[in-house]
């Protein structure tokens, strides 16, 4: 009994040469502020009379804090091709410090 093997068959695969690039955009920017809001309410009664008045200061100080970034990738193929990559992330942070004071005046 003879044993016959087919002919090997072999498959050529090709690799291409791949370039990778990559680049990162970043901003970072922080800003804070300050300010003083007032107002006046006036009470009038159901009678439609004026029996009281509020004076109101708003002092309130913050800060916004943003950052974006923004990260690309670049191949570059063997024919010449490119395929490119670009997210971005924003992250952004605000904090408002606010206390009302307020002067009462009641007219009787």
């Amino acid at each position: 009994m003879g044993l016959s093997a087919a002919p090997a068959h072999a498959e050529q695969s090709t690799v291409q040469q791949v370039e990778v690039k990559g680049a990162l955009a970043a901003n970072v920017r922080r800003e804070h502020f300050s300010r003083t809001v007032h107002n006046v309410e006036e009470h009038v009664d159901p009678a439609d009379v004026e029996d009281g008045l509020r004076l109101g200061r708003l002092p309130e100080s913050g800060h916004i804090t943003l950052l974006n970034l923004s990260p690309r990738l670049i191949w570059n193929l063997e024919n010449g091709d490119n395929l490119t990559s670009q997210t971005f992330v924003n992250l952004n942070h605000f904090e408002n410090d606010v206390t009302l004071r307020a002067t009462l005046e009641l007219k009787f």
